[in-house]
């Protein structure tokens, strides 16, 4: 492949250099008569257009870059002079001869008797290389002829789009120094080549000369437009795999004697497995004639973690709750000391590459209970604070005894004693006397200018055991002998035998410490 000579310092002098301009002649050197190029003959048919007849008529600027040398008698001598950087301006579909003129007077020539332009050749470097047309050439007796082609058009410009990541379609970023690498590269289907069962053309991959794919690598950027087929690699200045150079005429699109033979297509696609975790080629839009959009979406983006809530208790006395927010993307941990809450909203394991993280990400919250105020009409005649007491109820271990409750008196409260629902009123030892086998009920209520905590203890309920068919309630049983000579039945007294109960186990009350709480 031809080491293409690219000089920014040269390409500067080329916009001092226009065709049919005035030339500047130093009388001590002249161009020699042998010299290899001094007309181009351009042609752009053969027997059919070399073209697309939709462009017949536009302009093109076809860069150029010619070798000069000192000559003698038609050939070069000495080495190389320098560089003339002719531009043809030129019309699509009109062929015409165009001299070359040579600035005579530039330093690099001063004391040469004769210079002479040894050859011609296309320039190309980004987009200051032509990228729609190329030529096949030849030259005899100082004219290059030109036989213009249309080729391929690989221009293309990248786009950042919206794409579904996660089950959610949005616009990404591409954040600094994290840009994907894109392969570019071109599939060519010629004529004969064969096509799907719907006519659609089957494209296979260009490759290089050397046997490589025609493909080049680029770092994304939003925006950014590229010129594959006009560009040089870098660090060896030599022509990218997508140039004429590199696949020799492959991007051709027509024969000047069939007419359109060829079409192409350009592929995109990341290679690296884990940039293709953040970053996905959408689509690859355009033709070969117009260029082309290369569309890339990002799943990285900015996110800013919901913030939590406190909620308020809709009572006094109560403290407040910090709500946390449901999230895909965020953990939140809380961590509670007093009335103080922290928390904190860390990103989930699985989106730590995909979410850069702006915003709040840690709070504090107070959810100290409010403090309850009285009715101006409420008297208090306790303190601020509830008392307790601390009800009790006995199931006493006995036959005849009833099990009962004793309650403490309060100041403040009033106590409320059900058996099986049936309310229960004390006797004059202040005992709330129920039968076996029930359900009692002890409910607290406060009195008039009273209120009780909202977290206070207000209700009791327990079962009481059926003492009275305890063992111990139970007659004896006859010995052996007794059961020998059954005795005479005895006739009823009202009180049935069998309802003579074991010693009662006392039943006690489970009811635990009964707080008073002041009702607001």
């Amino acid at each position: 492949m031809k080491n293409w000579l690219r000089a920014t310092a040269a390409l500067a002098g080329a916009a001092a250099l226009t065709l049919g301009g005035a030339v500047s002649a130093v009388a001590a050197n002249s161009v020699d008569d042998g010299s290899n190029v001094k007309t181009f003959d351009v042609t752009w048919s053969d027997k059919v257009k070399r073209y697309d007849p939709k462009l017949e008529g536009t302009e093109v600027n076809v860069p150029l870059y010619c070798e000069v040398y000192e000559f003698k008698d038609g050939k070069k001598t000495g080495s190389q002079l320098g560089y003339e950087w002719p531009t043809l301006q030129l019309t699509v579909g009109k062929d015409e001869k165009i001299p070359l003129e040579i600035k005579l007077d530039k330093p690099a020539y001063k004391g040469v008797d004769k210079i002479g332009v040894q050859d011609c050749y296309q320039y190309r470097d980004g987009k200051y290389g032509h990228s729609q047309f190329s030529f096949s050439t030849g030259y005899s007796n100082g004219v290059k002829k030109l036989a213009m082609n249309q080729q391929a058009n690989t221009d293309f410009k990248f786009e950042l789009v919206k794409g579904e990541w996660d089950g959610e379609t949005y616009l990404g970023k591409v954040p600094e120094g994290k840009a994907p690498t894109i392969t570019i590269g071109v599939s060519q289907h010629k004529a004969g080549d064969p096509v799907t069962e719907d006519g659609e053309k089957v494209y296979k991959p260009l490759i290089t000369k050397g046997g490589d794919p025609a493909a080049n690598k680029y770092v994304f950027a939003d925006k950014a437009a590229h010129r594959p087929s006009a560009e040089v690699n870098p660090k060896n200045r030599q022509d990218t795999p997508i140039t004429r150079a590199s696949i020799g005429n492959s991007l051709d699109m027509f024969s000047g004697y069939t007419g359109r033979y060829r079409w192409y297509q350009l592929t995109a696609s990341i290679d690296d497995p884990e940039q293709a975790k953040l970053f996905r080629v959408e689509s690859v839009e355009g033709n070969d004639i117009d260029g082309w959009t290369v569309k890339v979406s990002s799943a990285v983006r900015t996110m800013t973690p919901e913030a939590p809530t406190l909620v308020e208790a809709d009572k006094c006395g109560v403290e407040g709750t910090v709500q946390l927010p449901e999230s895909k993307y965020f953990d939140y941990e809380t961590v509670t000391k007093g009335t103080k809450v922290s928390v904190a909203a860390l990103l989930k394991q699985d989106f730590k590459d995909k979410i850069e993280v702006k915003g709040d990400t840690k709070w504090e919250f107070n959810v100290a209970a409010k403090p309850c105020t009285l009715d101006p009409a409420e008297q208090l005649a306790t303190p601020v604070a509830p008392k307790l007491i601390n009800p009790s109820a006995d199931d006493p271990a006995s036959c005849t005894v009833d099990p009962y409750v004793t309650i403490q008196e309060t100041e403040g409260v009033s106590y409320t004693v059900t058996a099986n629902g049936v309310k229960l009123k004390a006797n004059q030892d202040g005992k709330y006397i129920y039968p076996y086998n029930s359900k009692v009920e002890v409910k607290a209520s406060a009195l008039d200018g009273y209120f009780f905590a909202e977290d206070a203890v207000t209700e009791w309920t327990w079962d009481s055991h059926d003492t009275a068919m305890a063992p111990a309630c139970k007659p004896a049983q006859p010995n052996n002998k007794q059961a020998s000579h059954p005795m005479k039945k005895l006739p009823k007294t009202g009180v049935e035998v069998a309802t003579l109960l074991s010693i009662s186990a006392l039943l006690l009350l489970a009811g635990g410490a009964l707080t008073a709480r002041r009702f607001k």
